[in-house]
């Protein structure tokens, strides 16, 4: 009796897991890599050797308050690395924001001829949360939802700005692409205090959130895949395609210079 039951056991066991494996292929089999869904997170490597950047299409972006965001996890310190850099040419209605403020380690930050450097460095090798804010004419650089030094600005001029970079800076080579990666970059047209980026900084947003002006995930590709049919960063807030930027020089092939591994 006991040997009978063992056996009506071991077999309910076995139809469980042939169950359970025909519904995981099912729902795999259904799922396909898109911009809409991949199975790991992914973010955008820079290669400094490589001159590798994004661009976007000529707008004002900024011409008030606003919020520059975006995660960084960088391997190396370099000079004046871009997040963005957003303006008509090197000193000329230039919004940026860099890893570095010159090879400081510190994040710098520049509006109009006006720049200052935050208080703290930015530690390499791991994930970090940047954030630089203008409220009226305080500029704050916050680290991980924590204000690291404040200045004195000037609002942005309204203008057509031309030369709209991510990893690209407006003033040439001379200051190079960052050694690292970028994930979630967001760009609000109001400036954002250090609880709001804390209570949203961890999570993707829907895209569909008031002010939000750009908005790239970094997830088009694969993680270290062949991403060499990928040209384009999708811009995922409400003003959409118009805002989409162009891949130049990245390998897509690669562990660097390519997708890889995000933050989430």
């Amino acid at each position: 009796m006991k040997s009978l039951f063992l056996s009506f056991i071991f077999l309910l066991i076995i139809n469980t897991v042939q169950s359970q494996t025909s519904i995981f292929r099912q729902n795999n089999n259904n799922r396909s890599l898109s911009t809409t869904y991949l199975p790991f997170p992914s973010a955008l490597n820079f290669k400094t050797s490589l001159q590798n950047y994004a661009s976007l299409p000529p707008a004002v972006y900024f011409s008030g308050d606003f919020t520059i965001e975006c995660w960084v996890y960088i391997t190396a310190t370099t000079n004046w690395s871009r997040i963005i850099d957003f303006g008509n040419g090197a000193g000329s209605n230039n919004v940026l924001f860099s890893t570095s403020a010159g090879t400081s380690g510190s994040p710098g930050f520049y509006v109009g001829g006006s720049q200052y450097q935050a208080s703290s460095t930015v530690s390499l090798n791991q994930w970090t949360h940047l954030a630089a804010t203008l409220s009226g004419t305080t500029a704050t650089i916050y680290i991980n939802g924590v204000a690291s030094g404040t200045a004195t600005f000037p609002v942005p001029a309204s203008v057509t700005r031309n030369y709209n970079y991510i990893g690209r800076s407006n003033w040439g080579w001379g200051d190079p692409a960052p050694e690292g990666s970028f994930d979630e970059l967001r760009i609000w047209s109001v400036a954002k205090t250090g609880p709001q980026l804390l209570a949203a900084m961890n999570a993707e947003l829907t895209g569909s959130e008031p002010n939000l002006v750009a908005y790239f995930k970094f997830n088009e590709g694969v993680p270290s895949g062949n991403n060499t049919s990928i040209t384009t960063l999708i811009n995922s807030a409400l003003t959409g395609s118009m805002y989409n930027a162009t891949l130049y020089n990245f390998t897509l092939n690669s562990t660097t210079s390519n997708f890889v591994l995000g933050k989430f």
